[in-house]
């Protein structure tokens, strides 16, 4: 699988350190949505490994999911927003991403490689 690093993570020994040693697949800009108290918008950046994908704000990890939680995934019809639905020990993640279609596919590849299982798609849905 080619690596594409786009945040220079590579060569940052924060994140390295963080995470060991796993393999670096895929670095970029995400936005997550958020649904506390009101909806809003916050951007993060998003790394994923051959083991997990990370929620990092800065040189901090906010949340790291392992690829083999992910139980699927529900894609909007209307926008780039998609949803990561996680085994019963994590929260379900809305994101909005331009590439989520390469995302996806990276993310179905290494959930494949890892538990011999097909990686689900819900049908695409109107998300808000």
């Amino acid at each position: 699988m080619e690596v594409e690093d786009k945040l220079n993570f590579e060569n940052n020994p924060r994140i390295k350190g963080m995470i060991g040693d796993e393999k670096i697949i895929y670095t970029d800009k995400i936005q997550r949505k958020n649904f506390d108290f009101i909806s809003r918008i916050i951007d993060r950046d998003l790394l994923l490994t051959n083991l997990a994908i990370y929620d990092i704000t800065g040189n901090n990890v906010n949340r790291r999911i392992k690829i083999e939680d992910l139980k699927g995934i529900t894609i909007s019809k209307t926008s780039n927003q998609f949803v990561l639905h996680c085994n019963q020990n994590e929260y379900d993640y809305l994101y909005i991403y331009e590439n989520m279609k390469k995302l996806i596919k990276i993310l179905q590849s290494l959930y494949e490689s890892l538990t011999s299982k097909i990686y689900y798609f819900a049908r695409k849905l109107k998300m808000i």
